[in-house]
């Protein structure tokens, strides 16, 4: 098992290697209060008011803060259905499978019953922790990392190379936060 120490310099290695013009963000799901770093911001206690799931991403790899998203810092609903943050009834199903993002209510609430992404755990989480890579303190669950396209053809490269297989992803224009992340924590082994 690799320590935080080792996550830390792969940090500096990815950079160099890719020409990242931003830091790979770690990303580890909580489930109790004491597992939140004391030196992570909270954006309603912190920054007073909420956050997206992609400014958080946005802030940690940009001005290198570690952030911490619990419920009540959200400002989206993907990321708190998706992470199992807030449970969902059929009321919600149907407002949420409406016109707004699908055609055909049925063909929505149908996608977000059986194909929208969850967290696949045996305990509730309570939210999840973001940080610089080369600055965590902890050892993440998920390690996401922005690039331009030729950054990216080089990971794909890297990724046939190692495994023998191309990569299988799938993109969604509205939530990617949510598909480029769970995925990859119920077991796909990459995602963009």
């Amino acid at each position: 098992m690799q320590t935080i120490n080792q996550f830390n310099t792969l940090a500096g290695r990815l950079q160099k290697l890719l020409a990242l013009h931003s830091s790979p963000v770690a990303m580890k799901v909580l489930y109790e209060e004491s597992e939140v770093p004391e030196d992570s911001l909270r954006p309603q206690r912190d920054l007073g008011g909420h956050l997206a799931m992609c400014q958080a991403f946005g802030m940690v790899r940009r001005e290198k803060k570690a952030l911490t998203m619990l419920k009540e810092d959200h400002w989206c609903v993907w990321p708190l259905v998706s992470y199992g943050l807030v449970d969902l009834d059929a009321d919600d199903f149907d407002y949420m499978g409406h016109k707004l993002f699908f055609a055909d209510q049925e063909k929505g609430v149908e996608f977000l019953r059986n194909s929208y992404p969850r967290l696949q755990t045996d305990r509730r989480p309570i939210g999840f922790t973001l940080s610089p890579l080369e600055t965590a303190q902890f050892i993440p669950d998920l390690i996401s990392i922005y690039c331009l396209p030729s950054q990216l053809r080089t990971i794909m490269m890297g990724v046939r190379y190692e495994t023998g297989e191309m990569l299988q992803v799938s993109f969604d224009s509205v939530d990617s936060c949510v598909h480029s992340t769970i995925p990859v924590m119920n077991g796909k082994p990459y995602n963009i």
